[in-house]
């Protein structure tokens, strides 16, 4: 949630259960909701008090974090599409929206091809159509979410990029597009203020993977590649400020460093294979990562400092002297001509950083 007081999680063995998890002393028992189908997305409330979740087959439920029932948002694709993605609600906590969602095949009825926003507090729903602004190639936005002037960000296949919606007030009105970014296929994470979203696109449609990185500052559409990542990127964020970007990418590798580009941190050894998705935590102490089996939660480093694995040999060697009491030394009489000296432990008056 917002306030990282409450985590929020889906499975989907035997029954569709969301689980909303209490983080903190304060937060109380842990709260269930049984759905019919399988999850597809979540979005916090700004309030903290509600998340609307979005499902297989196209509908949207917002289930509450403490007494009540759950409520569908009507989206008038229920059935029609395989999800509901890219839940987003604005700051204000009164308007969000989401998109449908369709993988192999695209949505290719015209009719489907749309945007639905809902006032919350009355709970009425308005259906903006994007017939006119994509083609059968389009699958949704996978990525959505509202700016602060009240225009939306928009990213996915078919999409051509990541771009940005401006919505008409009046009914005889169109849905107008600028896009900001060109790309066969696109993800963006952004800022908590809204100015800045980190992307990560591929040329090709049909990409397995992310071969392009870089930062888009909304407010003048300028824009920073960078080139410290690799390419081979499956996912990204960025921190709430905006100065601090992460990346997983299909070899296990989760970097993160500040958003000008500058050397990562690499995290290695939580993953085997491609890294699903990576979270910065809003106070941003943490790092989560998501694999095939796993869950990781990383201490954040401190991005400031050069990486580890960029100090210089002696430097190196003297930090990674102070973790541990454990030293591979050349043994004559080994089979592999090494042997690891268990050496006394000296204690550390400081404990030691990365």
């Amino acid at each position: 949630s917002p306030d990282g007081r409450w985590l929020a999680t889906c499975s989907a063995v035997g029954v569709t259960r969301v689980v909303i998890w209490p983080l903190d002393a304060e937060g109380g028992m842990k709260r269930v909701h049984d759905l019919e189908e399988p999850c597809g997305d979540f979005s916090f409330h700004p309030d903290g008090q509600r998340v609307l979740v979005g499902v297989r087959g196209g509908s949207v439920f917002a289930l509450p974090i403490g007494a009540g029932a759950k409520h569908r948002l009507e989206t008038e694709w229920e059935g029609k599409v395989q999800f509901a993605l890219g839940l987003t609600v604005d700051a204000s906590g009164r308007r969000a929206a989401a998109s449908p969602f369709n993988m192999n095949p695209s949505i290719r009825a015209p009719e489907l091809r749309t945007l639905r926003v809902w006032d919350l507090p009355s709970g009425e729903g308005r259906t903006y159509s994007l017939a006119h602004l994509t083609d059968e190639s389009w699958w949704g936005f996978e990525s959505l979410r509202v700016l602060p002037d009240g225009r939306l960000l928009g990213a996915g296949l078919g999409a051509g990029g990541v771009v940005r919606l401006s919505l008409p007030s009046e009914a005889t009105e169109v849905v107008s597009r600028e896009t900001l970014y060109a790309a066969g296929g696109a993800s963006f994470a952004l800022s908590s203020d809204g100015r800045r979203a980190l992307v990560w696109a591929s040329r090709s449609a049909g990409a397995d993977r992310s071969e392009e990185l870089l930062v888009l500052e909304l407010t003048d559409g300028t824009r920073r590649r960078i080139e410290t990542h690799g390419k081979s990127i499956w996912w990204g964020a960025i921190g709430s400020s905006g100065r601090v970007i992460a990346t997983g990418d299909t070899e296990g590798v989760v970097r993160v460093g500040p958003a000008d580009g500058g050397e990562p941190h690499l995290l290695l050894g939580g993953h085997a294979g491609t890294v699903w998705n990576v979270a910065i935590s809003p106070d941003g102490r943490w790092l989560a990562s998501v694999g095939d089996e796993s869950i990781h939660l990383w201490p954040m480093p401190d991005v400031t400092k050069p990486p580890l694995h960029t100090l210089p040999y002696e430097e190196l060697m003297a930090k990674l002297d102070t973790f541990t009491n454990l030293r591979v030394v050349r043994d004559p009489d080994s089979s592999t001509g090494w042997k690891l000296d268990i050496g006394p432990f000296p204690g550390w008056e400081d404990v030691p950083s990365w």
